[in-house]
């Protein structure tokens, strides 16, 4: 049984992982306002649309809004995802107003870690809940702490 789930989250992994295997919908262009990365963050508040918007793709991450007068740190529960979705809807909504159209809007996206579930994501405190609880597989984790016996 356990090598039929161990073959089957390996597909589930290569199907996720095709690093290069995905070619962006839009054209390749030489203007740097379509064609550059910005990872964005500012974790005392929002980050500024009207600067983010200049660059063709913003990813912001958990770190975005931690703290400050709207942080998501100190609210209970704690609201990160909801936070960043209201950034990224900024961001695009700021693009569109300075006037940017079809495939020159800039592409905003939330990063979520692929290797850790980051609780103060609403979606991830999901997988406490009973229901889905009885589909994860349960392993025990063994650590050894160097220098401890």
């Amino acid at each position: 049984m356990l090598h039929y789930v161990a073959v089957a989250l390996s597909a589930v992994a290569r199907a996720q992982m095709q690093h290069g295997g995905a070619v962006p919908s839009w054209e390749p262009t030489y203007d740097m306002g379509r064609s550059t990365f910005l990872m964005a963050c500012n974790n005392t508040g929002y980050f500024t649309n009207e600067f983010a918007e200049k660059w063709g793709i913003v990813d912001y991450d958990w770190s975005n809004i931690k703290y400050g007068a709207d942080g998501w740190s100190d609210a209970v529960p704690q609201d990160c995802q909801h936070k960043l979705q209201i950034q990224a809807s900024q961001t695009k909504a700021a693009s569109k107003a300075s006037g940017k159209t079809g495939n020159n809007v800039t592409k905003v996206f939330v990063y979520r870690n692929m290797v850790k579930a980051l609780p103060w994501y609403e979606s991830v405190r999901e997988i406490g809940r009973p229901t889905i609880q009885r589909l994860l597989l349960k392993v025990q984790v063994q650590c050894f702490i160097w220098g401890q016996v």
